[in-house]
This record gives C-alpha cells, sequence and structure tokens, in this order.
C-alpha cells in the first residue's frame, strides 16, 4: 500500500527530516521522483534559512543525569543560541519572585508556555546561572523540547536574550533535581547551539504552465520534521500529511482527476516557526540580506518591500497536516456554509463519524493574515486528533493508524477536483 510504503520510507529508512538535513534532501529527491513518474511538472523551490543545529545538553544532580532539550525561543526558528556549562544550586521559582532570589542560581519553573519567553529575560537581568522549565506537564507525558513561536506579540529579535543555558524536563523529572537540590548538591547543567546558513526546499507539481498564469488551487503540506530532537520520527507530523496527499494526487490522476489549474507543494521549515510558509508568500531569495522573519515582516508592515517580492495566493487553499489518528475529521475553514452544503450534495466524508467544520487555522492562513495577503483567498485546513506525542520520541508507526490516513487520502481526491471546480467558476 502506498501510504504505509511512503511512511515507512520517511520514518523507518530517512528519519531525521529537519531543514537543510541530507534526510530532507532525500525526501525531496524521493518526491520529485513520485511526481514526476505521475506525469506532473516538477519544481524545487530553495530559499534561505538560518538553521539551528540542536547538540545534547547535559543536566544531572549528584552524577544522575536528567533528560533535558534545550529551549528554542523566539523567533521560532531563529532559536535561543546557547553555548554555557555551569555548576549551581537549584531554586524552584516562587509565585512572589524577586530578582535576588534568582542571582547564581539554576532556576527550576513550571511556567505555562506562553510566560517562557519574557521569563528568561527576567531572569537572565536579575544573573541567573541557568533555566529548567518543566515542559511537560502531565505525569506520565513525553518529554518534548521547549519551543516559543517567533509569532509571540513581544518578540521581535532573540539577539538581545541572555545566554545562559535555558532546558525543558518532563514533570516526572523535577522532583529528582529538587531532591537534589534540597540535600545540599549542586545542578550540573549545559547546553549548546549553532545557526548556520541554510536552504530550505519546497517541491511543487502540476499539469499548468507557469505561462499559462497563476494556479487557482493549492493544495499543500508541510514535509519537515520537529527539528528540535534528531531523535523525533514525525510519523504523524508530518509523515501523514506527506503520504496523504501523495497518494490522494496518485488517485487523482489515475482516473484523469487530475486539475488542470491544480498545484501540489509538499513545503518545508513549518517547524522553524512557520518560516515556510513565509518564503510561499515572500521571495526571500531577493531579501537574502537577512533570514529573520521579525525584520521582513516589519517592513512589510511599513510598505517597505517592494510588491514584486510577494507572491501570489490562489483563489483555493487546501492544507493537510498530522492526520494519523482519529475518526473525527476537524476542518477548519473560511466558508463553512459552502463547504457543508459541498459535502451534502456531493455525499463525501461518510467514512469519518463527524466531520467537524470551524474557522480553525492553517498554518499558511495564520502567516497569510500576519502579512495581510488573506483577503482573496479560501483557506481549507484538515487535520485529525492532535496528541502529546507529537515531537517526541514516542511519533512513531505506532503512533499512525493507516485506515485513518487512508480515509484522510480517499476524502482528499473526491474534494479536491470538486474545491478546484468552484475556483475556476468563482
Amino acid at each position: 500500500m502506498l501510504i504505509e510504503e511512503l511512511l515507512r520510507f520517511q520514518v523507518e529508512e530517512i528519519g531525521f527530516r529537519a531543514t537543510g538535513t541530507r534526510g530532507s534532501q532525500n525526501l525531496v529527491r524521493s518526491l520529485t521522483d513520485r511526481l514526476s513518474a505521475l506525469g506532473l511538472d516538477c519544481v524545487e523551490d530553495q530559499f534561505p534559512i538560518e538553521i539551528l543545529t540542536p547538540s545534547p545538553v547535559s543536566l544531572s544532580v549528584g552524577g544522575q543525569c536528567v533528560p533535558s532539550l534545550p529551549y528554542f525561543g523566539a523567533p521560532g526558528f531563529l532559536g535561543r543560541g546557547q553555548d554555557g556549562q555551569v555548576l549551581a544550586y537549584l531554586v524552584e521559582l516562587p509565585p512572589d519572585f524577586q530578582p535576588e532570589d534568582a542571582a547564581g542560581k539554576i532556576v527550576l519553573s513550571r511556567a505555562a508556555t506562553g510566560d517562557w519567553p519574557g521569563l528568561v529575560e527576567r531572569l537572565g537581568a536579575t544573573g541567573c546561572s541557568g533555566l529548567v522549565l518543566v515542559v511537560a506537564a502531565g505525569q506520565d507525558d513525553p518529554l518534548r523540547a521547549p519551543v516559543s513561536s517567533f509569532l509571540h506579540p513581544d518578540l521581535t529579535s532573540a539577539a538581545a536574550w541572555p545566554e545562559m543555558p535555558v532546558v525543558g524536563i518532563a514533570n516526572s523529572d523535577a522532583e529528582i533535581l529538587l531532591q537534589g537540590a534540597n540535600s545540599g548538591q549542586q545542578i550540573a547543567l549545559g547546553a549548546k547551539t549553532q545557526r548556520i546558513q541554510g536552504v530550505g526546499r519546497h517541491v511543487s507539481a502540476g499539469r499548468k504552465n507557469d505561462a499559462d498564469g497563476p494556479e487557482t488551487t493549492w493544495l499543500i503540506c508541510h514535509h519537515d520534521s520537529a527539528y528540535e530532537n534528531p531523535d523525533v520520527p514525525a510519523a504523524t507530523d508530518n509523515g501523514t500529511g506527506v503520504a496523504a496527499v501523495m497518494a490522494a494526487v496518485t488517485q487523482m490522476v489515475a482516473r484523469d482527476g487530475f486539475p488542470k489549474d491544480l498545484r501540489v507543494i509538499f513545503y518545508d521549515a513549518e517547524e522553524y516557526g512557520l518560516y515556510g510558509c513565509l518564503s510561499l508568500l515572500v521571495d526571500l531569495t531577493g531579501l537574502s540580506d537577512t533570514t529573520d522573519a521579525a525584520p521582513i515582516l516589519q517592513r512589510l508592515s511599513k510598505g517597505d518591500i517592494a510588491s514584486s517580492y510577494i507572491r501570489s495566493l490562489p483563489r483555493t487553499v487546501i492544507e493537510v497536516d498530522t492526520v494519523g489518528r482519529g475518526d473525527v475529521l476537524d476542518y477548519g475553514t473560511t466558508a463553512p456554509d459552502l463547504v457543508a452544503e459541498l459535502l451534502r450534495a456531493n455525499h463525501l466524508g461518510s467514512t469519518f463519524s463527524r466531520i467537524r467544520l470551524s474557522p480553525m487555522l492553517g498554518n499558511l492562513e495564520r502567516m497569510a493574515r500576519l502579512l495581510g495577503l488573506a483577503q482573496n483567498t479560501e483557506f481549507h485546513f484538515l487535520t485529525l486528533e492532535s496528541s502529546p506525542i507529537v515531537h517526541t520520541p514516542l511519533d512513531n508507526m505506532s503512533a499512525v493508524n493507516l485506515p485513518d490516513v487512508v480515509r484522510v487520502a480517499d476524502f482528499l481526491a473526491d474534494l479536491v477536483p470538486l474545491l478546484d471546480q468552484r475556483s475556476c467558476q468563482n
């Protein structure tokens, strides 16, 4: 079965598929070969990006190592540069935090995700030696790397952040550190990341020659895996999306139902704070003086970027992300009434126990709205239930229910031509 073959190829043969890695290049090559074999015209679109290469962090107390991952702050695709090794006493951050509580200490914090960026800045100003964030709230939740998106409204640049080590741990390991601290032991903490200039790669395919005019419909999904941890197989997020979209494209071609105005895009760098979405909307190669989204967004808001660098969106965008398990299809759209009537009239979606229409935003729509470019496009975003295992080593083949992915692929093969037909008529 094509879907299982594609999933196993991504997860078991390639493995780590973060932007700029050899695994990503291998996947792009395979996607290009598969699309070309279907008789579609393929294009690989490259764009500059600053890549984070995470190194293993070290966290221990009394010689006992505690699993941890480095914090990638905002902007999410640039992250916090870290290069430090400290030995200090641990203190849990009290509700009535005072600057003198943190000076010279390693601080343990259970702050909510949205509070992390400001917390790093405040603690850095106090002379804090390091910060340990409890990132898996549930007692049995798997450890995932702490990340803050660059879309956080209070953050414009990572450059001014303090260079103290900041790492994340699971809730179950916090007590180990606290027990050691209460017995008078110091905590050893080290973290390091590097930034290198890299290249992101989108793969797109269609039947329409660019000279004939813009496409009316995009079918898109991101192909990169989480960059924070090389041990993440990324089966559901987003190996399943890649497999479902490719299977749907294969079906449409086989029954001669691939619309001439459709372009399929497997895009890169979604995990880098939606930077890949930005590159679909703006010609970043022409703006190669920076790989930081913050100044690009600022220039766009001021009208300081020539319109020639702004790419046109089609009338319809259909995005697929994380469709590995679940019988309820979450369908985010800007046109819920029209979609509901389309599904009823064509008897689509009966294989799901429910299709839940909502204003949920897809990744590209989120970025397009941020840039003020979403007004003339109808967006559709398809996903199945999310899970705390994404971005963790547990996101492997056992996390996927193959029949659910097949249902999504079959649904797409029927839905996409109908949506494209509406786009052409409007």
